[in-house]
């Protein structure tokens, strides 16, 4: 449900609003509606985003690094400012290695060569040339009297080193070699890349602060909600007000969390128009539905709660798309074992979703044993399995017509709520008038089953209320108007409810590919020495990806039937989240909150 809110309007002397806001954000139960606008202050944004940059280049780290005993007593800007010194050191020699790199690229096409051989080699009168010369040019060269070796070819170059006792060759650009040595080069590199792993070190030891980083972010996130709310009052001579939303049931606390100060209080139910904040609220078996609901968009404070009408639906649907006992009894037990072992490190968020999905997993359990299926096995004629079986799953059309049986109900629902809508609005006769689609859905489907007579009355009278009340206080002729038209809509609902089959169909194929597999494991097993072992892989690979094919495709297309088809008879969205001004708690992880 969505639980009643209260607008509390607050007057005190603005020598108070500092330390009434600080409550405030301490309690953390109010939803801020802004009088005046403002915005914090841009050095605590500025301060907000450095902090940000630091947390973001010190997170690969945090893995790498010693936890940190004791805390220490540290400013985290000097964090910064030491972090800035760390990269500053690291580009430069980043930078190094890159130039020494590129100068043992110069020396790789000389055949190894080292400055002191061509020293120790002009000692003896022998004089070294370095050429690189086109592929043309170098055929053209006269080297019959000279001693050389093409060291290198790359494209249409010629690396040429010419070895010379008196006459040089002449005409030529000679190639400019490094003045640094190979060996000395390669040993530099050496030297650089260590000094860059100790500056690596150095990083990793500084993202052991990341904890302490955490605990800043959030106070600067606080200061600068507290900014925020401070730029949301309104102020005139020596007194200051605020407003906000809230749960009628958290006003005395508030109250007496603000006893101490002295203030003049409003507190006042929502009125018709005004943009009030939702929180739903549902018994523990609900809860997690509600992620279904937040999913699409939270209900408009004058809307209804879909969470209760999806609840149902949604998991009877998802049963059906997966189907099978066995898969549901895996599931139920992968996703028990997750919440236990992994409890303290989920999220609230993620904890919903797993026990959602665990639910979840006992309806698909149940529809299985409903239809006897259980990995698909064929099961004797005698055997007890057969006795639980409800609906035969070999029986197509019986499970066709479930699933169109479901669509019925859920656009029934749908149609019921629209004009639930209506009443709440104050406008019964519409409500009455959107009640005449369902006399056409049900009297349509009497026809169908055979029953004309009953089934074209409830049409009839179905019609008629549509017609001449579904667009009721607009006006005679456009009144019958907008009937008409509601009436040639009402054709939608062939559509909406073919939509519904889908359940059907995943539901055959599930089943289909999971006969599949067996039988293709059934065929391996009796191959020699590997049979039981391939008939067993074949199994768990099958059977998995089958798992995780319905998986996918039962969230999607149930969702889909929820959002499309049953959604858009009654509910509009757009509610606005309710958003406690409250101080934050820091969460270990990547984003910090």
């Amino acid at each position: 449900m969505i639980v009643p809110m209260r607008k509390i309007t607050i007057v005190g002397l603005k020598d108070d609003e500092e330390k009434v806001l600080g409550k405030l954000q301490e309690i953390g139960k109010l939803h801020l509606i802004p009088v005046t606008k403002g915005k914090p202050k841009e050095e605590l944004l500025e301060d907000l985003a450095n902090l940000r940059r630091i947390m973001e280049i010190l997170t690969p780290y945090e893995k790498k690094a010693k936890r940190r005993k004791k805390k220490e007593e540290v400013d985290w800007k000097e964090i910064g400012e030491k972090l800035e010194s760390l990269l500053e050191k690291k580009e430069e020699l980043k930078v190094k290695k890159k130039s020494l790199l590129k100068l043992r690229e110069r020396w790789i096409p000389w055949g190894g060569i080292s400055l002191s051989e061509i020293k120790e080699l002009g000692e003896r009168g022998i004089t070294l040339q370095f050429f690189i010369l086109p592929r043309s040019q170098f055929a053209r060269l006269d080297l019959k009297d000279k001693v050389y070796k093409v060291t290198y070819q790359t494209g249409d170059m010629v690396y040429l080193v010419v070895f010379s006792y008196k006459e040089k060759i002449e005409g030529y650009a000679e190639a400019k070699l490094p003045e640094q040595d190979l060996t000395d080069i390669e040993q530099e590199i050496a030297e650089v890349e260590q000094e860059i792993a100790e500056v690596e070190k150095e990083i990793a030891l500084l993202s052991s602060y990341l904890p302490f980083l955490r605990e800043v972010e959030v106070e600067l996130l606080d200061r600068i909600a507290f900014e925020e709310a401070k730029g949301m009052l309104g102020r005139e001579g020596s007194v200051f007000m605020l407003q906000g939303w809230t749960p009628a049931e958290w006003v005395p606390e508030i109250k007496s969390a603000l006893s101490s100060f002295r203030l003049a209080w409003l507190v006042e139910p929502p009125k018709k128009g005004e943009d009030v904040p939702v929180i739903l609220k549902n018994k523990p078996v609900l809860e997690p539905f509600q992620l279904i609901t937040e999913l699409h968009s939270q209900p408009s404070y004058d809307e209804i709660d879909t969470t209760v009408a999806v609840a149902p639906f949604f998991a009877i649907f998802f049963g059906m798309c997966l189907g099978d006992a066995g898969y549901g009894l895996i599931l139920f037990l992968l996703s028990s074992l997750a919440l236990k072992l992994f409890k303290k490190k989920l999220t609230p968020g993620l904890e919903k979703g797993l026990k959602l999905f665990r639910m979840l997993t006992l309806f698909v359990t149940g529809f299985g044993l409903a239809t006897g299926t259980i990995f698909s096995i064929n099961w004797a004629p005698n055997s007890p399995i057969r006795r639980l079986i409800i609906f035969d799953p070999s029986n197509k059309m019986r499970l066709f017509a479930l699933a169109l049986f479901f669509g019925l109900i859920q656009i029934s629902v749908g149609v019921i709520l629209k004009a639930y809508k209506w009443y709440k609005d104050g406008l019964p006769l519409r409500a009455i008038g959107n009640l005449g689609y369902l006399g056409i859905i049900w009297g349509a489907t009497a026809v169908y089953l055979g029953a004309k007579d009953v089934g074209f009355g409830f049409i009839v009278l179905g019609a008629i209320l549509v017609i001449g009340l579904s667009a009721y206080g607009e006006g005679v002729f456009k009144q019958i108007g907008l009937g008409l038209w509601g009436l040639y809509g009402a054709t939608g609902f062939l559509g909406d409810l073919l939509s519904y089959s889908r359940l059907f169909a995943l539901s055959v194929a599930t089943g289909i590919i999971a006969s599949v597999v067996n039988d293709m494991a059934a065929q391996f097993k009796s191959a020699p020495y590997i049979g039981w072992p391939l008939a067993i892989l074949i199994l768990v690979l099958g059977h998995g990806g089958n798992i995780a094919l319905g998986l996918i495709s039962g969230f999607v297309h149930t969702l889909r039937l929820q959002f499309v088809e049953f959604y858009k008879q009654f509910y509009e969205g757009g509610g606005l989240n309710f958003e406690s001004f409250r101080k934050l708690k820091p969460v270990k992880g990547k984003e910090g909150l």
